[in-house]
């Protein structure tokens, strides 16, 4: 050993594999994308766990009018039906909000045709709004919200309840 002089010890291929090995682990775990790495979707949206199963509807004519704050989703299944959730409260601010019997409806046609079905709240779950924030001026909302929907006398072959959870919505409300 030369005096003054540092040694260094060589890597030993043991540990370059095992940081590369780690390197590997740490990119392959850091980011769960059910978690935090999936892009919002553009633009306008309202989308919905219907029933277990993504659901993703047409922005419909969302409006505020006075107090009056109406968000509607078109769900659109092509040769088959059309199904349309509709929310309406009394809007104060941001905020959360319990839905009641008359604020949300849920109905699906085929076609043109007149509702094969019409849903109304569930009483026994917890139907919530939360308006995370209001925009005058570009005149565009958004927020979350879970409901529970049942029809007391469901057509033949037709589910007796339907949920749409852990819904987001970015919409423009038109005047």
């Amino acid at each position: 050993m030369i005096p003054g002089v540092i040694a260094i010890k060589p890597i030993g291929m043991k540990n370059i594999l095992f940081f590369i090995l780690a390197v590997f682990i740490l990119l392959n775990t850091a980011c769960q994308p059910e978690n935090c790495c999936e892009p919002r979707p553009p633009g306008f949206y309202i989308i919905a766990i219907k029933d277990g199963v993504g659901w993703d509807g047409y922005p419909g004519n969302s409006t505020l009018h006075g107090d009056t704050l109406s968000i509607t989703g078109i769900g659109q299944y092509p040769g088959t039906f059309t199904d349309t959730l509709g929310i309406r409260i009394k809007y104060t601010g941001p905020g959360d909000y319990k839905l009641l019997k008359n604020q949300v409806f849920y109905r699906s046609t085929s076609g043109h045709s007149t509702p094969l079905n019409s849903y109304k709240p569930d009483s026994l779950f917890n139907n919530t709004i939360t308006i995370g924030g209001y925009d005058p001026v570009a005149n565009t909302i958004n927020g979350t919200f879970s409901v529970k929907l049942v029809d007391l006398a469901p057509p033949p072959g037709q589910p007796g309840d339907i949920s749409f959870l852990d819904a987001q919505f970015y919409l423009a409300l038109h005047k």
